[in-house]
């Protein structure tokens, strides 16, 4: 009996270590998510905020040299075909 006893305790503590290291993986799991969520939003942030001042420099000087012209609508194309293509594609 006191064996059996002793078996389910040393059973009890395995899963309890199981446990707090399976809790430790999932608040790194959290973290590590987190922080890619972040990245995520200020690189589209970032798009966003290049793709308004394209724009605006655009409209406040339409009479720019053919070359800058040329810059930014390789600039646009650029980041048409990147919002065009399947995002599927780019994680895998």
């Amino acid at each position: 009996m006191q064996q059996h006893n002793q078996d389910l305790v040393n059973a009890i503590q395995e899963l309890n270590q199981k446990y707090i290291e399976l809790q430790q993986n999932y608040k790194q799991f959290a973290e590590n998510a987190k922080q890619n969520l972040i990245e995520s939003q200020n690189k589209w942030a970032c798009l966003a905020k290049e793709l308004v001042f394209l724009s605006k420099e655009l409209m406040n000087k339409p009479s720019h040299p053919q070359k800058k012209l040329d810059e930014i609508k390789d600039k646009i194309t650029k980041y048409e075909l990147f919002l065009n293509s399947n995002f599927d594609d780019l994680i895998a």
